[in-house]
């Protein structure tokens, strides 16, 4: 599926499926999921139906949120963290981008 986008507050955003997202940020798709499951990530904002299944769509200000807060504190991939401080940043962080738009 390529990138989609959506009218946001007036202004177009792209939007993009999980395996994008997860080449964004240099994880895989599994990996989403799993946040997302755990709560460490909202859920993804948008879906939309892709024959019998729903896909998960991610606005580019996420990504740039969770890309953000993976490069402030420097998660390096498998590595181990505190999930309820990088929660709460992932969060805050997305909320900010939002607001930009």
């Amino acid at each position: 599926m390529k990138t989609l986008t959506h009218t946001f507050k007036g202004k177009e955003i792209k939007l993009f499926p999980v395996s994008a997202f997860a080449d964004m940020i240099n994880r895989d798709r599994q990996t989403i999921k799993r946040w997302e499951r755990e709560g460490m990530i909202p859920k993804a904002p948008f879906t939309k139906k892709h024959g019998e299944k729903n896909v998960r769509l991610y606005p580019e200000y996420f990504i740039k949120a969770v890309k953000n807060v993976i490069k402030l504190m420097k998660i390096r991939k498998g590595a181990t963290f505190d999930k309820v401080i990088v929660k709460s940043k992932i969060f805050r962080e997305i909320e900010k981008q939002k607001e930009k738009l």
